[in-house]
């Protein structure tokens, strides 16, 4: 007995779909080897069965009955959404990938809000200091220092940065490194989706750790300027514009303010050493790039030995990466909990306990398609 097929989906839907998101049909068939026909379906001369539009909904980011209607609803129509009409002019959002982590992350960002409203957890409005459009971001960064509750000479890690934030009603997402919907390579560094409640900052998590802390900083300048951006390259200080230039700079003066930098003692002989420049970033907790582009700004070393470093450090890492061969993988839930933040798995598992949702939605929610894994995540907070 064949497999049951539908007859009655709208092809043009299907066209739709794929095409908002930028995926080429080729690419279709191989993320979805079960759907090599694809072609022949959007032209007609063949029908999928409902496994295969299953795959493809998933694949879409919408949900199957779509396939079935006149036209797409509105909803569903991601070109329209503010997001895709801001990043539409930027080479990186021509990746599909990077389409489907916005809406994938504009949705999570909706279920969070609803979900704190339900277990009587609103979040608080995003309300930093007002920062004039001409304002010094040195200064700037003491002010949010002031309002994170942070002096000048506290050095914290990324995991504390975060944490900072997050109480300050900013959702930070990590992506993965491994696969999945939200591994993206090195297409883009870090984005921010400025919202006046719980904005957007996202961290590509292929970056080393101590580097994550000044993409979350150089994103937070967007959003305290009331900005969206989508970086692929944060470094790139000679072909910046205004605007990444004052986030840079604020990111920098943030985590290494003058007076620790000049506190460290430096040896301007050694600074074009790498050795030494890694030795000086790991005292204040940030990467040897980003210490040597604050060195740079603060014209203790030139653009030629800046640029040298860089290419040094960008070889050196490409080199770790290439070598690591298998990379050990933390139990699921923990990865979870890292991606997401401690927030918003603590607002989804305290729904779950007020039987607000089930253990079925629970671990859709979390991305954790076993419940072994959800039970575990639920016992770990």
């Amino acid at each position: 007995m064949g497999k049951s097929r539908v007859s009655n989906i709208n092809p043009s839907i299907l066209i739709e779909c794929r095409k908002q998101l930028n995926i080429p049909i080729d690419l279709v068939a191989k993320k979805n080897p079960k759907i090599p026909k694809i072609a022949a379906i959007e032209d007609k001369k063949a029908f999928p069965t409902y496994k295969q539009l299953s795959s493809l909904a998933k694949l879409y980011e919408v949900p199957a009955w779509v396939f079935i209607k006149e036209e797409l609803p509105a909803r569903f129509k991601f070109n329209s959404f503010p997001e895709f009409r801001k990043f539409s002019s930027l080479d990186s959002f021509s990746n599909f990938k990077v389409r489907k982590i916005l809406i994938t992350l504009e949705r999570r960002r909706e279920l969070f809000l609803e979900i704190s409203e339900d277990i009587n957890s609103a979040i608080e409005a995003f309300s930093p200091p007002k920062i004039p459009s001409n304002h010094n971001p040195a200064d700037t960064a003491q002010e949010i220092r002031a309002w994170l509750g942070a002096s000048t000479e506290q050095v914290y890690d990324f995991s504390t940065w975060r944490g900072l934030l997050e109480e300050k009603g900013i959702f930070i997402f990590l992506t993965s490194k491994f696969k999945g919907w939200s591994n993206i390579g090195k297409e883009v560094r870090g984005f921010a989706i400025y919202k006046e409640t719980l904005p957007i900052i996202l961290i590509n998590d292929s970056d080393s750790y101590k580097a994550q802390s000044f993409t979350l900083f150089h994103e937070l300048g967007h959003l305290l300027k009331k900005g969206n951006s989508l970086d692929s390259e944060i470094f790139g200080w000679d072909k910046q514009g205004k605007e990444e230039l004052w986030c840079n700079e604020f990111a920098g003066s943030f985590l290494m303010p003058e007076s620790s930098v000049l506190s460290l003692g430096l040896q301007i002989s050694s600074l074009g050493d790498i050795t030494y420049i890694k030795k000086q970033a790991k005292k204040l907790k940030v990467s040897p790039l980003a210490f040597a582009y604050r060195l740079l700004r603060l014209k203790k070393i030139s653009s030629e030995i800046f640029a040298r470093i860089k290419s040094d450090l960008d070889t050196e890492y490409q080199e770790s990466r290439n070598n690591m061969g298998f990379m050990a993988r933390k139990k699921r839930f923990k990865e979870v909990i890292q991606q997401y933040g401690e927030r918003y798995a603590r607002a989804m598992v305290q729904s779950y306990h007020e039987d607000e949702i089930t253990l079925f939605k629970l671990s859709k929610f979390l991305d954790l398609p076993r419940p072994e894994d959800t039970l575990e995540l639920i016992k770990s907070l």
